[in-house]
């Protein structure tokens, strides 16, 4: 947290902090021996590839998320997490 103070502190975009918290993400899944599993920023947002995810009614649901916790489709479960995130600038 103290070294990326400076990215919460000033007016800097959503894509740069994104990027600054998958590589503190993936820092930790590797510290914590989740070497299979992996944080990616703005996954399939410039391709015709789109992550689903099925809720508990099997209702299939397509996501273009800004941050995705997965194993890139090598082990089950594939996703842990997945990441929306909204500055608390951004527009309503």
């Amino acid at each position: 947290m103290e070294k990326n103070y400076v990215l919460l502190d000033e007016d800097i975009s959503e894509r740069c902090l994104c990027g600054a918290l998958m590589h503190e993400l993936n820092r930790q899944l590797e510290q914590n021996g989740c070497n299979n599993y992996f944080a990616d920023i703005e996954f399939n947002r410039s391709n015709q590839r789109i992550k689903q995810l099925s809720n508990d009614d099997g209702f299939v649901n397509n996501i273009l998320p800004d941050i995705i916790v997965y194993s890139r489709s090598k082990e089950t479960p594939d996703n842990l997490l997945v990441l929306e995130m909204k500055k608390s600038s951004a527009n309503q």
